[in-house]
Formats: C-alpha cells, structure tokens, sequence
C-alpha cells in the first residue's frame, strides 16, 4: 500500500499530490492470503501563514503481488460517512475532505 495526500488547486479545480512531506512511500501490509488487512499513515502540516485555507484528501494504492510481478493495480480516494471512525476529531466524524486553516 502506498498512502499519499492531495490537495485540490484553486485556479484548475483538480486534485494533485503533494510533492513533498506527503507520501509513505510503499507499504508492506503481509500476505494476499488473508481476506483482509489494514494499515496506516499520519502526516502532519502545518496551517497556511497567509491566512489562506487548503483542501485536503488521501489517496491509497493497492499493489498485490506474485513475487515481483504486480498482478492488480487499485487507487482509492477517501470518502466520507464511515460508521467507525476511530480516534476522529470530533469524535464519530467520518469525510472525504478536509480543510486546513
């Protein structure tokens, strides 16, 4: 798994990755064999000093492998609504986005 950020610019109205400080790189999460697993990241940023606000989001790649061959390819985009949302801030909050000011 491969955990990145995205931020939507303004002026174009399309999401982009953050290039720096914003991706955990690829993730081992063990074997295919088991129906599912997890894992996670943290980033963490700092607020805009201009007085300006930025939209935020995660992005997930799902990479399974047979040794070093990639048999399936998935990218996923947060969504919100998530009836468990552990260590959520406020508590129970589940969204797509977030806003940083």
């Amino acid at each position: 798994m491969r955990f990145q950020v995205q931020y939507l610019s303004k002026s174009e109205q399309r999401w982009h990755n953050i290039t720096q400080g914003a991706d955990s790189g690829w993730v081992s999460v063990g074997s295919a064999r088991y129906k599912a697993r997890q894992a996670g990241w943290s980033f963490r940023f700092a607020a805009p000093t201009d007085g300006s606000t930025e939209l935020l989001r995660g992005a997930v790649t799902f990479e399974w492998r047979n040794g070093p061959v990639v048999v399936r390819h998935v990218r996923k985009r947060t969504t919100g609504g998530h009836a468990s949302a552990a260590g959520a801030d406020p508590a129970g909050y589940s969204a797509a986005v977030c806003e940083i000011r």
